[in-house]
This record gives structure tokens, C-alpha cells and sequence, in this order.
């Protein structure tokens, strides 16, 4: 499984030229294999993770007193009724296979509608299968855990989690929480392809007001405009960062050329 795994994750590249079906043949592919390991593990023996240079593949099989790494369950945990035993399959992707298809892109261009010079943050995508082993059923009617490390995020506007759902993407069906500055965890009512984006929501809505601000009613609404001074004293501190860093360069470079 491990060498299959290896060899699919070499065939696949985001700085190659496959197409959107392959990477959607791979995420098929790479859940067979997560599925596969799980048919030959024992319940709650520990989970199997795959790294690769496209995605890390997990896979775990336990029972349902274990369910809640991966899903905030309505069933009562101390239940006796625990027999039902659940597989995940879940791929990491590192960077998004999804960035150019037309479907995310039309999030994505709302930021370039508000500011053609906005780089949105670019995270993982993670895509996980949960299914009743002994159903052989799609867990359903939970809320599935996402959880996002080493998050790249805005320090301007809020994050959210984006899930492709119906051939759109959307935070619709999802909550978020900040466990720290570059913890978030989602909380989504599906299994679905899921990332962490900028929020454009709070994005038009501090534009706006930024809008409003500087405005002909400017002066008389500042007051009520609670982010102003934060976002004048960050713009005061990223004019001065650029100006010590431009001077540093010219001190080095006539330091470089007395030394000539």
C-alpha cells in the first residue's frame, strides 16, 4: 500500500501539467488506498499516515468511543450501544488542487473586485471520507472536525473555512474557531473539500467603512469608525518598516562600495 501510495503520489504534480480530473482521479485513488489499509487494521490501534510531496494520506479505523478526533457526535459517548466501528480516509493536500478551476476562482475574484492588489492566503485543502464500517455507510448528519496547522492568515480581515459544496464554494455550512494564531478548526455540516480563507464578507464590509471614512462624510463618521486608528497606526508602522529597510539598503550599499 505504501509503495502504491508513493508511486500515485509521484505521477501527480502541481507544478506539472495534469489536468483537474487527475487530481480528482488521485483523491479517488489515494481514498482507495486509505480504505485498503483500513480493511487489514484492528480497531483503535492507531492511525497510518502517508506523506507525500502532493498530499499526506490518513487512515485510522475505530470504534465509536474514539469517533470525536474527527467528529463532534450527538451520540452519547458513554452509551453502551459503542459497537459500530468507523474507517477515515483523509487526505492533506498541501497546496490546493483546486486554486484554477473556475468553481474556486469565483470566490476568489471577489477579492480582485475590492482590490486588485490583495494576495489572498493560500492553505491546505483537507478532503476526508468517514463512513460506518459496518453499514459500509457515509457518516452522515454530523458535524465533521477540520482541523488546519500552520495556517497562513490575514492580519486585516477574518478568516473562514471554505467548503466546495454543489459545484461552488462557500462558508455556508461551516463554523470556525481560532484555537491560536495559526491553529483554526472548522466545523462543517459535510464532508466536502475543505480550506481557510480571508472572510469576504468582513473584507467589503471594513472596505466600506474604509470607503466611508475618507469619504465626503468622512469627517463626520471617523468617530463611529471603530478600525480607523488601527489601521492608520498599521499603515504608520509598514511606511516606517519600508523606510528603515530602504535605508538599510543604501547604508549597505555605500558601505559596499567604500570597501571597493
Amino acid at each position: 500500500m505504501v509503495g502504491s501510495f508513493k508511486i500515485l503520489n509521484s505521477s501527480v504534480s502541481l507544478q506539472s501539467n495534469n489536468s483537474y480530473e487527475d487530481f480528482q482521479s488521485y483523491d479517488k485513488i489515494s481514498s482507495q488506498i486509505g480504505n485498503l489499509l483500513n480493511n487489514i487494521s484492528l480497531p483503535n490501534q492507531g492511525q497510518i499516515i502517508l506523506n507525500g510531496d502532493l498530499s499526506s494520506l490518513l487512515s485510522d479505523k475505530i470504534t465509536q468511543k474514539n469517533l470525536f478526533k474527527y467528529v463532534v457526535s450527538t451520540v452519547d459517548q458513554n452509551s453502551e450501544n459503542q459497537t459500530s466501528i468507523f474507517s477515515i480516509s483523509r487526505n492533506n493536500y498541501k497546496q490546493s488542487i483546486y486554486e484554477n478551476t473556475s468553481d474556486f476562482q469565483a470566490y476568489t475574484q471577489q477579492f480582485k473586485n475590492i482590490s486588485q492588489n490583495f494576495t489572498y492566503s493560500k492553505n491546505e485543502i483537507i478532503s476526508p471520507q468517514i463512513y460506518n464500517s459496518s453499514s459500509y455507510t457515509i457518516l452522515n448528519q454530523s458535524t465533521i472536525i477540520y482541523q488546519f496547522n500552520n495556517t497562513n492568515s490575514s492580519k486585516l480581515y477574518n478568516m473562514t473555512c471554505l467548503q466546495q459544496n454543489n459545484l461552488q464554494w462557500s462558508k455556508q455550512n461551516c463554523g470556525i474557531n481560532k484555537i491560536t494564531q495559526n491553529i483554526y478548526v472548522c466545523y462543517c455540516a459535510s464532508q466536502k473539500p475543505t480550506t481557510i480563507i480571508e472572510d469576504i464578507d468582513d473584507m467589503l464590509l471594513k472596505n466600506k467603512n474604509l470607503q466611508t471614512a475618507f469619504g465626503e462624510q468622512g469627517l463626520l463618521n471617523i468617530a463611529s469608525f471603530e478600525n480607523f486608528y488601527i489601521f492608520l497606526d498599521k499603515q504608520a508602522v509598514k511606511k516606517r518598516y519600508q523606510k528603515v529597510h530602504n535605508q538599510e539598503i543604501n547604508n549597505n550599499s555605500k558601505m559596499n562600495t567604500y570597501k571597493g
